[in-house]
């Protein structure tokens, strides 16, 4: 298990019959919000983010999110992709951005 402790990720392994669950604390931030405190428009409270707890999956190419956390967010949709699933199904999902992690 991963644990933020003093801004610092903190890995234990949790096992389950021999393998590993890794889970990491994720603060996802919308980048341009980021972008406008940096030049001063918005405070750094203003900054829209949403912390989740994801499974990792070192094979993946891609961060995948709802649609609560696209809202949240206020994250614009770019395109639409297909993507396969890591237990080879396949899905279409939107394609939305920018974030910071």
């Amino acid at each position: 298990m991963i644990e933020y402790i003093n801004n610092r990720l903190v890995w234990q392994r949790k096992t389950t019959q021999g393998m590993g669950r890794i889970y990491a604390d994720i603060e996802i931030l919308n980048r341009d919000d980021v972008e406008q405190a940096r030049k001063n428009i918005i405070g750094e409270h203003e900054i829209k983010r949403f912390v989740i707890r994801p499974l990792v999956d070192s094979g993946s190419d891609y961060l995948c999110i709802n649609e609560n956390i696209q809202g949240v967010l206020q994250l614009a949709k770019f395109s639409t992709k297909r993507l396969e699933l890591a237990n080879g199904k396949m899905v279409t999902c939107d394609y939305v951005g920018p974030v910071e992690l």
